[in-house]
């Protein structure tokens, strides 16, 4: 039955900015529309996941493979982030705590069956003092987004009752611009409610339009 669905990051954004939106993609299964910044984001991703099998730190010296410049969006996000990297590296080795370079883990995906949700975590760091943080790649200009919170708790959420680790600190990171936004994930943010009530909304058929969503039922689309 569709209420038993697994719900993604994704999916309760969709959800959360549309309910009929959510109705069309994953109810009636309509084509998702695929924008720039979406496959952008995606090709983005993608280079960060394989970062970190290419990257080389031997005999405490930063190398990765030159990666061609050309001013894209997506190029430089990939700049911002080795300049990012190499920042973090030669830090780390002035403490003489290179081990701390790596992450825990990334591009991780995972799977709850008690909430029936799963996802891929971009990536999950160690401080120094072996707190853990919950990293999030953006490549979208909106900084400001209070979607982030929520994100950000649905993977704490996910990596607690799968990994068993304690997440407390969130960070978004937005290539494009080099910004960082920092976020304490203090459980203000109760996702199994927002989970079970997009569920009940599912049992019970019931998905309103947004006004302001752009999805088949408004005028956008007449």
């Amino acid at each position: 039955m569709s209420e038993d669905m697994y719900l993604t990051k994704i999916k309760i954004m969709t959800f959360l900015e549309c309910p009929h939106k959510f109705y069309e993609e994953n109810i009636l299964g309509l084509p998702k529309v695929v924008t720039q910044a979406m496959a952008e984001g995606k090709n983005i991703h993608s280079f960060i996941e394989n970062f970190w099998s290419i990257v080389n730190i031997e005999n405490g010296e930063f190398s990765f493979p030159k990666v061609s410049i050309d001013g894209g969006k997506e190029q430089i996000c990939i700049k911002n982030f080795l300049n990012f990297q190499k920042k973090r590296f030669e830090y780390l080795k002035s403490l003489d705590k290179l081990e701390y370079f790596f992450p825990l883990y990334s591009e991780i995906k995972l799977k709850s069956d008690d909430l029936l949700i799963l996802g891929v975590v971009d990536q999950i760091d160690k401080n120094l003092d072996d707190t853990l943080n919950l990293v999030e790649f953006k490549s979208n200009k909106n900084e400001n987004s209070a979607s982030f919170e929520i994100e950000l708790n649905f993977y704490k959420y996910l990596v607690e009752n799968t990994l068993g680790l304690n997440i407390i600190n969130g960070i978004v990171f937005f290539p494009f611009t080099n910004n960082i936004k920092r976020i304490t994930l203090d459980g203000k943010v109760d996702i199994v409610s927002i989970i079970n009530d997009i569920r009940e909304h599912i049992k019970n058929n019931d998905f309103k339009h947004n006004k302001n969503c752009n999805c088949r039922k408004s005028s956008h689309y007449r």
